[in-house]
């Protein structure tokens, strides 16, 4: 009976293409993750950009792994949006709503979940000009970080961002020459061939010259992103091409290669460049008790009535548990008048 409830109210709000934070705290996960990917009218971005950051900040302190996952992904895009948008269209966003929002992708930067943490990573990255808090951070997450892609996709945000320090290219070398995930290593092949150092070029050279025709394969296309800047390397490519030891595919990939080279023409960029700007000042605790107890206390909030105002976004605050018992007279009585009410119009129709 609960989960028919929570359906009709569901469907309720969204055709009204309005939605409160209760409302939205009292959906169930999968309906939830729905909001966060395709929110009502009411937290469109370009109608308020702030509610739609609070949504998101409401989803990243979710119990729900899965839900958690969605507010994350969905944190970094909304993040790259804002930096994309006529900046005379994005507010001046209230510092409390930042901070709360700040210190819930680091809670989540902690997750089980690989896609969540990249989620998080690109949206720290994409949400200041470079940063040092910000750099240190993400570079330390990479170090810690288990799986290679959220490494790469986390070193390629931060050079989309505008991060420049040469660590991000050695990095990324590192993890091109070790990773065992062909994903990792085409994704770190884009990343090596949008960043253009040319003190990577003699170890990508040597890498295309090694008996391994996979890596090498992607330490061609990596050396194409180059364009008319790997000049130096033409010997070796032609080394490569007229070796008649060589893979055929990777002969073939060092013709590419050349022609990049000599007509000045690189492949079409996998990776964008965002001119970033500070969005809200970078709030990054490093006590981690701070942030756990900032997520509990989402954990136990219930939803308060709407009164007065029904239009007002409020965030609901904490409540005890025997509060919390008592306000479930609310969603029944929410539920009966929508069930009445499809009953009313069946009979009007009939």
């Amino acid at each position: 009976m609960k989960t028919i409830i929570f359906s009709l109210l569901f469907l309720h709000v969204c055709s009204l293409g309005a939605l409160t934070f209760e409302e939205f705290d009292q959906l169930e996960p999968q309906q939830q993750i729905r909001v966060l990917g395709n929110p009502p009218d009411s937290f469109k971005i370009g109608a308020d950009p702030e509610s739609l950051l609070r949504l998101y900040t409401r989803g990243l302190a979710s119990g729900s792994p899965e839900v958690q996952r969605a507010a994350a992904q969905m944190s970094g895009l909304l993040v790259a949006r804002l930096q994309t948008e006529d900046h005379s269209l994005i507010p001046e966003f209230k510092e409390e709503y930042t901070q709360e929002f700040q210190h819930n992708l680091l809670v989540v930067m902690e997750s089980d979940d690989p896609y969540a943490r990249m989620g998080v990573s690109q949206a720290l990255a994409y949400s200041s000009q470079p940063n040092k808090a910000i750099e240190d951070l993400l570079f330390e997450a990479v170090t810690a970080e288990a799986s290679d892609e959220v490494k790469i996709s986390t070193l390629a945000a931060m050079a989309a961002a505008g991060y420049d320090s040469v660590e991000i290219s050695d990095r990324a070398l590192e993890i091109f020459k070790s990773t065992q995930d062909s994903t990792a290593q085409r994704e770190t092949r884009k990343l090596l061939g949008f960043l253009k150092d040319e003190h990577l070029l003699p170890e990508l050279i040597m890498i295309a010259k090694g008996d391994n025709p996979s890596l090498a394969k992607n330490a061609l296309l990596a050396i194409a992103g180059y364009g008319e800047s790997g000049e130096a390397i033409k010997p070796h490519l032609l080394e490569i091409i007229y070796n008649s030891g060589s893979n055929p595919e990777v002969i073939n990939l060092a013709n590419v290669t050349l022609d990049s080279i000599e007509v000045g023409k690189k492949p079409t960029p996998h990776i964008r460049a965002i001119t970033t700007r500070s969005l809200w000042p970078v709030d990054l605790p490093n006590q981690n008790e701070e942030l756990i107890v900032s997520q509990e206390s989402y954990e136990v909030t219930a939803p308060e009535p709407v009164i007065d105002e029904p239009a007002k976004v409020v965030v609901a605050e904490p409540v005890e548990e025997d509060v919390e018992q008592s306000s479930n007279w609310w969603l029944w009585l929410i539920g009966a008048v929508v069930v009445v009410g499809a009953v009313f119009a069946l009979r009007s129709n009939k």
